[in-house]
């Protein structure tokens, strides 16, 4: 054996017993006497990557591959692209290796892992497949086969794929096999099994951390903070207990906690955009947040664009077409607001505008386990599993000359491609009601009440303001109001809890001190924890209004929120985020919305309806005001009688006349129209 052969073999072996820093010296040392080795190169790399230090390792892979190539050195190198977030990159190696080596179990593995990271899931579905009819003992294998089936909702699927793996053998598998028995609402098993992999050291955070999950969905906020925090202890930067911990304080209305958390995370890792979107629409219910200080936090996390992916700036709309083609991109297109705001206004669009194609885009999201579209959306292209790149070249292969983002910072965005430019002109609707940031997003549909002259100076795109509003309310199968809840003496709010934060509670306990005979009844998701039941009490309780006088219930479904207001009188708004389509859904059934806005839209979107149904009296210049509004409304039956009985009456032509809606957007849409 040559000298080199038998240096190599020597750190090979230092490698083999698991001690990586000598391994490293070793070939280091073996490179620099001997120079280019690929072998050796490729190890060291390997060893790097081992390390954690994946990002030193992508340059010795590289020389490696300069002078040797094959689907071991391939599917190496796209383990560390895989663990730097690279997967497209990984995703490329991989299939080079699967060609020249269709039996490599490691490069279908990779391949799997790294489609499933690009949300390519059919591609990673076929590669994990390979992997397991190649070697069906692999426990690895079938560990992401699962996790794969997990991130599309397939929670029995992933069981099954794990069915070979025996509980307790594979600590790994377990917290996979747990993950899916609490998504099949088989939370005791889980729990039972958790319990036990909290003692495993190698699994020990991911267990408390799905014990959270099953803490938060039976509601026990407290307990979930609490092992967050236990998570916390021993690994500070862990996503997932900084960004899950924020979250419960912001949806317990402890909003400044939870912001400043999201804060402190996303100054660690600017690049998290899912954590700044969350970041983001939450500074939408803290009152520190005026316009010029929310753009200036919209442009700071405004996303980077999709690498590699710049506009074509020679680009033009198809020259042979007649119609106007305009995009539409919604996380689904079937149920929700979008169905009750979007609907019945597509359905217009073929009588105002008959010369315009419509296209419609399902990016999918955490927001929605909704299908992609429902009976009244046509033409729907399902995006939902596809990563940002497939994305945007999907919607730019279309040549649209329009693209409409109806989701904002929602869950599940993917602003990225409005970053990188998905079409000539790029307008925010629906969804959106703050500034994107974005240098590339060009208008914002708005309306004369959300956003009042002077408004375009605090946002980054030019306001498309639509004479009668914004949006088109379509009313909910509900039964007619009945007459008789205007006589309750119950106050009602089926808004989101984090809407109802400290400022909030002290107005309404005033509401409530004024009038010692009213109740007030809080019902949305949530309402079932009962940590968070004790906590808005609490609140309430120091401001001397009892817990009895403050009923607080779960969301339930739309026809339950629907017979809630048929038995209260008034609603009342929060703020400075208020209601939308809780606002809608109250005033259709009859009863009376008192709002106080403040400069945000997210503070108008209830003045902008009470204005458009002609009340601007239930409209409060202060807290003061708003207390007095509601005690005058309270004293005053006979006039809730009367817009109980007219109600319906007077908001069809006020907001919900789709086709007046379509013909006003689609007016604004044509004017900003890219010229041909």
């Amino acid at each position: 054996m040559s000298t080199v052969q038998s240096e190599f073999a020597a750190a090979l072996a230092l490698q083999r017993r698991g001690d990586l820093a000598a391994a490293e010296a070793a070939y280091r040392q073996l490179l620099e006497l001997h120079g280019a080795l690929p072998d050796a190169e490729h190890m060291l790399a390997l060893v790097l990557h081992t390390q954690g230090r994946s990002a030193e390792s992508l340059a010795w892979f590289e020389r490696a591959e300069a002078g040797r190539t094959g689907a071991m050195l391939w599917s190496n190198h796209a383990a560390a692209l895989l663990a730097l977030g690279r997967a497209g990159e990984a995703a490329d190696l991989c299939r080079r290796a699967v060609r020249a080596e269709p039996g490599h179990v490691g490069s279908w593995l990779n391949l799997g892992l790294a489609c499933d990271l690009e949300r390519h899931f059919g591609e990673a579905l076929a590669a994990l497949g390979t992997a397991l009819q190649l070697a069906p003992q692999n426990a690895a294998v079938r560990r992401a086969l699962a996790r794969c089936r997990l991130r599309m909702g397939d929670a029995a699927g992933a069981l099954d794929a794990l069915r070979a793996v025996p509980e307790g053998g594979d600590a790994a598998a377990d917290l996979i096999r747990c993950e899916a028995w609490i998504d099949t609402a088989n939370a005791t098993a889980a729990s039972v099994l958790l319990q036990r992999l909290t003692d495993v050291p190698s699994v020990r955070n991911e267990a408390l951390l799905l014990q959270a999950k099953v803490a938060t969905e039976q509601g026990r906020s407290n307990d979930a903070l609490a092992l967050y925090q236990r998570v916390l202890q021993g690994d500070p930067d862990n996503r997932a207990a900084n960004v899950r911990a924020a979250l419960i304080h912001i949806n317990r209305a402890e909003t400044e906690t939870g912001l400043e958390q999201m804060r402190r995370w996303l100054a660690r890792h600017p690049q998290d955009q899912a954590a700044a979107s969350s970041y983001l629409v939450a500074c939408d219910y803290s009152e520190r947040f005026d316009p010029p200080t929310l753009l200036a936090e919209h442009q700071r996390l405004a996303p980077q664009p999709v690498a590699g992916e710049p506009w074509p700036g020679n680009w033009r709309p198809r020259a042979q077409r007649d119609k106007l083609r305009i995009g539409w991109v919604s996380s689904a297109f079937s149920v929700g607001p979008i169905e009750i705001f979007f609907a019945d206004v597509l359905r217009a669009f073929a009588d105002v505008a008959p010369d315009v194609e419509h296209m419609l885009y399902a990016i999918g999201g955490e927001s929605t386990a909704a299908p992609a579209s429902a009976a009244w959306a046509t033409n729907v292209r399902d995006l939902s599993r596809l990563s940002d790149r497939a994305v945007l070249e999907a919607i730019r292969s279309d040549q649209l000359d329009i693209v409409v983002d109806m989701v904002g910072r929602a869950a599940g965005n993917r602003l990225a491609l409005f970053a990188t430019r998905a079409a000539p002109v790029q307008v925010g609707w629906h969804d959106q009601f703050y500034p994107s940031g974005v240098a590339e997003m060009d208008y914002l549909v708005t309306d004369p009440w959300l956003s009042p002259p002077g408004a375009e100076a605090h946002f980054s795109e030019k306001l498309l303001r639509l004479p009668h509003g914004r949006l088109a309310y379509r009313p909910p199968p509900a039964e007619a109001p009945n007459p008789e809840g205007a006589a309750t003496r119950r106050f009602i709010s089926l808004n989101r809890f984090s809407k109802i934060g400290p400022a909030v509670v002290a107005v309404w306990a005033d509401i409530l001190r004024a009038l010692p005979e009213w109740t007030l009844l809080l019902k949305a998701r949530g309402g079932e924890d009962a940590d968070l039941i004790r906590l808005f009490h609490a609140r309430f309780q120091a401001h001397g209004i009892a817990p009895e006088r403050v009923a607080i219930e779960g969301g339930g479904s739309y026809a339950h929120a629907m017979q809630a207001y048929q038995g209260a009188a008034i609603a009342l708004d929060p703020f400075p985020f208020t209601g939308c389509s809780t606002t809608c859904d109250a005033l259709w059934m009859g009863l009376p919305v008192i709002t106080w806005p403040r400069q945000t839209i997210a503070s108008r979107q209830s003045v902008s309806l009470l204005e458009a149904a002609g009340k601007p009296e239930w409209i409060a210049r202060d807290a003061t005001d708003y207390v007095a509004i509601a005690v005058r409304i309270a004293a005053d039956e006979a006039g809730r009688r009367e817009w109980r009985a007219q109600a319906r009456e007077h908001l069809r032509p006020a907001f919900c006349d789709a086709r007046r809606l379509a013909q006003e957007l689609m007016d604004a849409l044509r004017s900003v129209a890219p010229q041909r």
